[in-house]
């Protein structure tokens, strides 16, 4: 969320207008005032795969083996869990897919309610740093996918 985001900077996306942008901006100034209130304890912030998604995971019966760490770094915990969430977001079933998602993850690692209530904000950051990558990769062509996030971030951005 600083000015030079790893994948890139969201809120010069060309496919964002002027009031996109500027409540991108306003929205990342917000996210970065609470994410700098939460901290960075040890519980909840350490190195991460950072790209946890679907196409990393493989799986074998009831294992799973997590591959591609180039993205890897310190980080909060819950934004790997948003890594998958935001994948599912505009899902009917999203609401029982994260829930499902945080029991499984409680088995390993217990979360506070504190970090569970962040989770929006964690998702939210995941959407823009999609935005981000997709402005450094002019050459990807999942448009679909590009718009239905980039819409997402701009009305969850809009309901803060």
């Amino acid at each position: 969320l600083g000015e030079a985001p790893f994948w890139g900077r969201f809120w010069e996306h060309p496919e964002l207008n002027a009031p996109e942008r500027a409540l991108l901006l306003h929205s990342r100034r917000s996210l970065r005032e609470s994410l700098a209130a939460y901290g960075e304890k040890p519980a909840t912030f350490s190195l991460i795969h950072a790209d946890l998604t679907l196409d990393n995971i493989l799986f074998d019966g009831d294992r799973l083996a997590v591959i591609d760490f180039d993205d890897c770094a310190y980080g909060w915990h819950q934004y790997d869990l948003t890594a998958l969430l935001i994948e599912c977001v505009l899902h009917p079933d999203f609401g029982d897919l994260q829930e499902a998602l945080l029991e499984g993850y409680s088995r390993c690692r217990s979360l506070a309610w504190q970090d569970i209530e962040l989770l929006s904000d964690f998702l939210l950051v995941r959407g823009m740093a999609i935005i981000g990558w997709f402005y450094q990769r002019p050459e990807q062509d999942d448009f679909e996918y590009f718009r239905n996030v980039k819409n997402w971030v701009l009305d969850a951005c809009a309901s803060r």
